[in-house]
Order: structure tokens, then sequence, then C-alpha cells
């Protein structure tokens, strides 16, 4: 045995490196506007405006206006995505209230969100629709898949 000799170093192993979510400041954009996150998928929600629901619709409130909602996701990964995308929305100061309205002429199921998945390269649009105390003040929280993305928010109060 050399006595000058250093004993033998294992290396630790590389730090797997997760993906970084976007920054909270790109996390929050105007209806209309795109979030888009590290591995390439995306989610743009736009203010439709108010609507009509029809006659066996479960809305909220009378003093809040049924507004609809325009969701696209977009899968620009290399992986196939399950959305699972449940919207948050608050208005005025106040929890929005979720409108289901199945078998909308307008707007399709309204009230019911996508759980197919969608391949990489794919888009898959639709709307939601809540009950908002203020239309001028309106914030929508979604992200395009509940554990692997922070959510993403739009609002018109910026």
């Amino acid at each position: 045995v050399d006595p000058g000799a250093k004993p033998a170093t294992s290396e630790a192993p590389a730090a797997v490196e997760e993906e970084p979510t976007p920054e909270v400041d790109d996390l929050i954009k105007p209806f209309g506007e795109v979030v888009t996150y590290q591995d390439g998928v995306s989610i743009s929600v736009a203010l439709v405006g108010a609507f009509t629901p029809t006659e066996y619709a479960i809305v909220g409130a009378a003093d809040e206006t049924p507004t609809v909602f325009k969701v696209v996701i977009t899968n620009n990964s290399d992986k196939p995505l399950e959305p699972g995308a449940i919207a948050q929305a608050n208005s005025g100061g106040k929890p929005a209230t979720y409108i289901a309205d199945a078998g909308n002429p307008e707007y399709g199921d309204l009230g019911m969100f996508p759980t197919t998945t969608i391949l990489p390269g794919q888009t898959l649009e639709w709307y939601s629709a809540f009950g908002v105390a203020d239309p001028a003040d309106v914030t929508l929280e979604i992200a395009p898949a509940p554990i692997e993305y922070d959510n993403a928010i739009f609002t018109n109060s910026l």
C-alpha cells in the first residue's frame, strides 16, 4: 500500500434536474394571452362574454352575470398529456359560481371538462362558464393538468 496514495472517492450521482415552472409573473396573463410551460405545453383562456343559459342550466345567484370562457391547451411536449383541467374563478371580490349547462346550443356541454389525452402536437379547446359578480373584474385560474403544472391565472383586471 502506497502511504502517499489518496483514498478513492466516490462521486455523488448527478442531481436530477426538474423542469422549472415559469416564474410567477409569467403565469399571470390578460385574457386571450398564452402561458407556456418549460416542456412546451401551453394554455390560454379567452373571456368570450355574457351568454344566456338554457332553462335546464344550473346557475348561481340572480345578480351574477353568466359568462363564458374559451380554454385552449396545446401539447407541444414530447409526451401525451392527460389534462383534467378544472377552472376556478373570482369576480368583484367574490368567488364566481360554476355554471353547468349541458347541451347549450351555442357552447356545447358547459360544466364538463375534457378528460381525453392530448397527444404531442395536438390542441384541445372547450368552453367553461361562471356566474360573475363584476364582468369588469374577473380572474380565472387553471392548469393544463392538476399535479404536473402550476396554475395559470388569466384576468381582465391587470
